[in-house]
C-alpha cells in the first residue's frame, strides 16, 4: 500500500510541476508592458544674502546672491531663478509698511542688471528694497539665486538672458505692462522686474510668466493659467502710485535655458482673502505639483481668482499696493531660510499707508522636471 501511496504523490508533483512550467513559459512570451516615464527631479541649489534696507525716504538699496557661492561644481554653476524677502527687521518690527520691492532679476555682474539679450550664463541675482516716505531704521532684506546643480537643467550652453524696457507714463494711478520673450530653440526657466527710478509712488505690481501666442493684443497682460507647460515670456507692470515722477523706466528680465528636455510648468494660487485695509499684509504660496521651482513671479491686482490664461491682469485700485516679497518656500510654506531645496514659492504682497478697495495676491511657481 505504501508504494500506491507514493506514486499518487509522485503523480501530484508531476501535474504541478507541469503547470507551474507553462504559465511561466506563458508569461515569458508575454509582451512586455511600457513603463510610465518618470519626470526627472533636477537639484537647485538656493544660495542669499541679507542686506540693510534704506534708511532716508525715497531712496533704495541693492544686494546680489552670487552662484559661484553656491557650493557646487567648483563655482560654475548659473543662475535660473531668484528672489527677495522684505521686512526682516532686527528689532522684530517689520517695516513693510515703509519698505516695498523695486527690483529682482539677472545680473551679469553682481553690479548691474541684465541689457538687452547679449547676457549668457548670468551667475547673479539682484534684489532692490526701496522705501517711499515712511522708513525703519532697523529694515532688512534678503536675496536668494537660485543656481542650477552641475549645469545639470541648462546643459553645457547654460541660459540665454533677455531683457525689455520701456519708458513709463509719469502720471499717477497708472499701470503698464513691458515683456521679454526666450528666443527660438530656447526655454524659459523664469523671470523678474524693476523699476527705476525708485520714487517711493513707484513700484512693479507684477511679476509672471505669459504665452506669447495666446492670441491677445497685449499678450503680457494675460498671466499664463496655472498648469501651462507653453510659457515662453516674462512680463513686468509697473505701478505708479499717487505722486508720479519724470524718468521712470519699467523693465522685464527673462531668463531661458539652451538645453530644452525638460518641462516647465507653471503652478499658480492667490489669496481669496483681500487686502481691503490700509497698512495689511496679505500672503499667497504655491507649491510645485512636479519637480523642484527655479523661480517665481507675483502680482497684486483686483482679479479676485486664478489666472486661466485668457484673464486679463487688472490694475491694483489703491495706490499704495505693493510687493514685499517673492521668495523661495519650503513644504510649511515659510521662506527657505536655511537655502535648502526649495519646494515652492511665495509672496508677500502689502497695501501700504491706504487702500481704496480690494486688491488680490497672486503667487506664481516655475517648476521644472
Amino acid at each position: 500500500m505504501k508504494w500506491i501511496q507514493a506514486l499518487r504523490t509522485n503523480t501530484r508533483l508531476r501535474r504541478i510541476v507541469t503547470r507551474t512550467s507553462v504559465l511561466a513559459v506563458g508569461l515569458a512570451l508575454m509582451p512586455l508592458l511600457p513603463q510610465a516615464a518618470q519626470a526627472t527631479t533636477y537639484t537647485i541649489n538656493p544660495v542669499s544674502v541679507k542686506a540693510t534696507a534704506p534708511m532716508t525716504g525715497n531712496t533704495a538699496n541693492q544686494a546680489d546672491a552670487n552662484c559661484q557661492n553656491d557650493g557646487a561644481n567648483s563655482g560654475n554653476d548659473v543662475v535660473v531663478g531668484g528672489g527677495v524677502f522684505e521686512t526682516i527687521s532686527a528689532d522684530g518690527v517689520m517695516a513693510d509698511n515703509a519698505q516695498r520691492l523695486e527690483g529682482s532679476g539677472p545680473s551679469p555682474d553682481g553690479t548691474s542688471f541684465a541689457s538687452g539679450t547679449s547676457d549668457t550664463n548670468d551667475q547673479y541675482w539682484i534684489g532692490v528694497d526701496g522705501v517711499g516716505g515712511m522708513t525703519d531704521p532697523n529694515g532688512a532684506f534678503e536675496v536668494w539665486a537660485l543656481c542650477d546643480n552641475n549645469n545639470t537643467l541648462t546643459g553645457s550652453s547654460g541660459t540665454k538672458i533677455v531683457e525689455n524696457d520701456l519708458p513709463y507714463p509719469s502720471t499717477s494711478l497708472s499701470a503698464n505692462p513691458v515683456g521679454a520673450s526666450c528666443p527660438s530653440g530656447t526655454k524659459l526657466l523664469s523671470g523678474g522686474a524693476y523699476v527705476t527710478n525708485p520714487w517711493g509712488s513707484l513700484k512693479p505690481i507684477a511679476s509672471y510668466p505669459f504665452v506669447s501666442s495666446n492670441g491677445k493684443t497685449t499678450p503680457s497682460l494675460y498671466p499664463a493659467a496655472s498648469g501651462s507647460t507653453s510659457a515662453d515670456s516674462w512680463a513686468a507692470i509697473g505701478w505708479e502710485g499717487g505722486t508720479g515722477g519724470s524718468g521712470n523706466t519699467e523693465y522685464a528680465f527673462a531668463v531661458c535655458s539652451t538645453r530644452t528636455a525638460f518641462t516647465d510648468t507653471v503652478n499658480q494660487n492667490w489669496n481669496s482673502t483681500a487686502i481691503s485695509t490700509g497698512s495689511t499684509s496679505r500672503t499667497s504660496t504655491v507649491q510645485c505639483a512636479t519637480g523642484n521651482p527655479v523661480g517665481g513671479g507675483w502680482s497684486v491686482d483686483s482679479v479676485d481668482s486664478t489666472y486661466n490664461g485668457s484673464t486679463a491682469f487688472s490694475q491694483s485700485p489703491s495706490s499704495g499696493d505693493h510687493e514685499n516679497g517673492s521668495y523661495p518656500i519650503v513644504a510649511s510654506g515659510s521662506p527657505d531660510w536655511a537655502d535648502t531645496q526649495p519646494t515652492g514659492w511665495g509672496v508677500l504682497g502689502h497695501s501700504g499707508g491706504s487702500e481704496s478697495g480690494s486688491s488680490y495676491v497672486h503667487s506664481f511657481a516655475m517648476c521644472v522636471s
